[in-house]
Parts: structure tokens; sequence; C-alpha cells
């Protein structure tokens, strides 16, 4: 009991951290700082002296809110702390088995238990589940923008999926009742072991082997937007694997002959293209949600999240960090020349997402209802088009690119395309996407002017400003001096103070 009150005096300490991290003073920061790492320490001590802690709700809940807050706290060693812990707390989960097959939990109308003792018995459940799918969440999020693969795999991920916000928010037994048989149609004459379907509770595994079948539609009702976005988890997965897979291969040819079982190359590259379908799947069903609800927060995250993860599938962000940092780089072009085709596979494909990671955070969420990490996707998208725009210093990449097709439509007098304007679906996006027409650029947020991709000073300002535009948050000021550094790292003068024409 006494081990239970103090993981419950460091959820709220964690809470608080988290409200002080929000404030953009130097107390608040620092307040924040010294609470999450004394909690980190707390919840480590609590463990320790009492194993059972492991399988602790509010103790999991700590470790939940203590890993994200570290991950995006902008502190280098409370962000390498949250992602050294994170394999542990989730072998807390495993272990706890809450990750396992449940059974459905619909009520007995006909039952003689109580309908608060079903209410009560339901939310534990329901709880459990919530926190077993935030850290799926988390998982998918923390790896992708540290660039390794997700430590959970989607076929140990059989606990039921949350279920519907309607159920959770009942405040009584009675009304929670009500719901659920107006939700499933349950009646006091219907015999309760034939609503306990699989369909009615699906798990991650079930609703992800659904969505490879073209299946969903056999689920009641169309999909939320969080189980959209728990989906966007085993799709990385598969994506960050064949990457791997790929970094394995030389671009040396093979002399000795390949046998039916090599795998080769082209092999896994068809794999990819595989993946990049079942994305463009993904993204078919996430704007059938999207266009209903427009305002939809988590949609629109959920959409970002979808073009970063495309982004990886036609970039290689690691490599683009080390040209970046200027590593193995000797000045030549020819080294450029080299170094941009080994970062970016696609360009125009790797413009467009990038462009729609602008448009979505910058202009489509408001200031104060971004995601924690939307300072380090804006990085994420100025990093590759700056590492397209350095190439361009090379005064042979506009005919090479005009020689194989990636630079079509470059010429003087092209139209500009606004690629954090433009919704995807836009005929002029679509012809650039796709041809090559058009020149992209960026456009300033009160739309008069615009910033050429092309200009590696102009994407550095632009990204900056940007990045002040938002919620003062320690990330984000991390992510602005990186920048910063960035520019300085490469001579480009004048690249924080940009003119835009």
């Amino acid at each position: 009991m006494i081990q239970r009150n103090s993981t419950s005096t460091l959820l709220v300490l964690l809470m608080i951290a988290q409200g002080a991290s929000a404030i953009p003073t130097a107390e608040a920061r620092a307040l924040s700082a010294g609470l999450i790492e004394t909690c980190r320490i707390s919840l480590f001590d609590i463990i320790e002296k009492d194993i059972e802690m492991c399988a602790d709700p509010i103790a999991l809940r700590c470790a939940l809110l203590f890993t994200l807050l570290g991950a995006w706290s902008g502190d280098k060693w409370l962000m390498d702390i949250a992602m050294g812990q994170r394999g542990m707390y989730l072998s807390m989960l495993k272990h706890a088995g809450m990750f396992e097959f449940q059974p459905s939990m619909i009520p007995a109308f006909n039952s003689s238990t109580s309908a608060e003792l079903q209410w009560r018995s339901w939310l534990h459940r329901e709880a459990q589940n919530r926190l077993v799918y935030n850290w799926v969440m988390v998982d998918q999020e923390l790896s992708l923008f540290h660039d390794t693969a997700p430590m959970l795999s989607v076929s140990e991920l059989l606990a039921p999926l949350p279920g519907p916000e309607k159920l959770w928010t009942m405040t009584n037994a009675e009304s929670w009742l009500s719901a659920m048989q107006s939700m499933y149609g349950c009646t006091a004459n219907v015999n309760p072991q034939l609503l306990s379907t699989p369909s009615l509770t699906p798990s991650l595994h079930d609703l992800f082997q659904d969505f490879l079948h073209d299946n969903l539609s056999r689920r009641q009702g169309s999909l939320t937007p969080h189980q959209l976005r728990l989906l966007l988890h085993p799709l990385q997965a598969l994506l960050c694997h064949l990457r791997q897979m790929l970094s394995c291969f030389s671009d040396v040819l093979n002399t000795r002959s390949n046998t039916s079982r090599t795998v080769t190359k082209a092999s896994t590259m068809v794999r990819l293209e595989e993946v990049q379908a079942l994305l463009q799947k993904w993204y078919q069903l996430s704007m059938v949600h999207f266009e209903q609800h427009p305002g939809c927060d988590v949609g629109k995250t959920n959409l970002v999240l979808y073009h970063l993860i495309s982004l990886n599938a036609v970039t290689n962000f690691p490599e683009i960090e080390r040209l970046a940092r200027r590593e193995g780089f000797d000045g030549s072009y020819w080294e450029l020349s080299l170094r941009h085709k080994r970062c970016i596979y696609q360009r125009e494909e790797a413009i467009f997402h990038c462009g729609q990671v602008f448009r979505l955070v910058s202009r489509a969420m408001p200031a104060d209802g971004r995601p924690s990490w939307w300072a380090a996707a804006l990085y994420r998208a100025a990093l590759v088009l700056f590492a397209d725009g350095v190439a361009q210093l090379d005064p042979s990449f506009q005919k090479r690119g005009g020689d194989d097709g990636n630079g079509g439509g470059m010429g003087i007098g092209s139209s500009p395309v606004a690629i954090d304007r433009l919704a995807p679906e836009d005929p002029t996006l679509i012809a650039y996407l796709w041809k090559g027409d058009g020149v992209p650029v960026l456009t300033r947020p009160d739309g008069n002017g615009v910033v050429s991709v092309e200009d590696p000073k102009e994407v550095l300002g632009y990204t900056i400003k940007t990045l002040e535009g938002g919620v003062s948050l320690r990330l984000a000021d991390g992510m602005r001096r990186k920048l910063v550094t960035l520019g300085r790292n490469w001579d480009i003068e004048g690249f924080h103070h940009p003119h835009v024409h």
C-alpha cells in the first residue's frame, strides 16, 4: 500500500513536470527537468525494492509519462536515459501479461452480477488496454525519430484495442450499460456468449491482419483515428526492416551466379514498393475519416506521422545527418553528388512529403495543439530539403537531373509549386510529383513571397522562423540551435536572416 501511494505521488509530480515544461521560462524548465529526473530515480527505487510493482498499472503509467517527458524534454541526458530505459519498461508490461489475448467483456444483461461490478471490471480492463496501446504509440514515435526499429512486434500485441470513447467517458454503471446495449444491439434476451465475437474487441494483431487482407469492412463501424494511428506501428516496422536490408547490399555488382533462393537487392526493392502500397492504402482509409472530421487533432497527427514514415522510404535520414555534419566529406562536387544519391532516392517524392509535414504542422495545427515532437518533425523535413539543396551547389546537378528525369520542369519560367500550402490532391502538386512539372517552393506565413527549396540558406531560415512561431519549448529551441550550427558548419552566411523574394 505504501509503495502504491508513492507511485500515485510520482504520477502527480510528473503531471506537474509536464505542465512546467510548457512554460517558456528558465525557472519552469529547471523545475520540470528536476522533477523528471527525481521521479525517474524514485520510480526505479520503488521497483527495485518490490518486484511486484513491475506489474502495477500506476507504476507503468509513471514510466510512460517519464518516457514521454524525457524523450521530448530537449535535455540530452533525459532524452538518452528515456530511450535507454524504454526497453526495460516494455519488458515489464510484457512480463505482466498485458500484451496477451483477453476474452471480450460484453456485459451479461440477464446475469445476476450487478451492473456496477460489471462496469468496474470493464473499466479496470479498459484502463489496462489503453495503457498498453499508449506504450505502442510511444514505441512507434521514438523508433521513428531515432531511426531505430520498433521494440514491439505486432505478433505479440494480442490485447484488445481500446473501446469507444463513449463507453470510456460514462460516469455511472447505468449509462454505461445503456450505451453498451445501444452500440452492440444487446438485449436481455440475447445469449451474451453469442456477442463475444473477436470482431467486437480486436487486437492490433487482428486489425493489421484485416488491413492486409482487405477485410476491414467486417469490423463494426469505421476505423477510429486512434486505430489508424496504431496501424502505422507495424507498417513502420516493415519499412525499417527493409531499409536495414537494403543498407547491407553493396553497389558493386556480384559476379557470382544467383540462385532462385538468393535474396537480391531487386527483390528487396519489390517488397519495399509493397510496403509503400500499404502506406498508400492506409492514407486512403485515413482520408475517409479526415474528410468527415477535418478538425480532428489526432487525424492531423496521424498524417504527419504518415508523411514522415513515407519520407523514410525515399530517403536515408542517418546518412543525411552524416552529410549535415560533413562526416567523411571532402568538399568536392563529385563527393557531393555521390552523397546525395545515398541520401535521397526519389527527389520529387521526398520534397513532396517534406512540404506536407510543413503544411500540417505549421498551418493546419494550432501552435498550442501540436504533438510533443512537432519541432523534431520540422527538423527532419528541413534536413532533407537542406541535403537536396546543397546538391544544387554542384553546377552539373541540374543537367544531370534533367537527363534522368529527376529534375524536369526546373527551367526558367516554370510555375512555382507551393509544397507547404497545397494539399496532396491538388492537381499542381500531383503534376510536380509525377512529372516534375514546376519549381517547388515554400511560402511565407503571411503568404507574401516564396522561399526556394533549392537554396539551403533559405530553407534553414524558413524553418528557424517556423520554429520560432510555435510555443517556445526546450526541444524547439534545441532544434533551432542545431539548424543555426548547421548553417555555420556549411559556411552559409546570412541564413539566420533569410532573404525572401
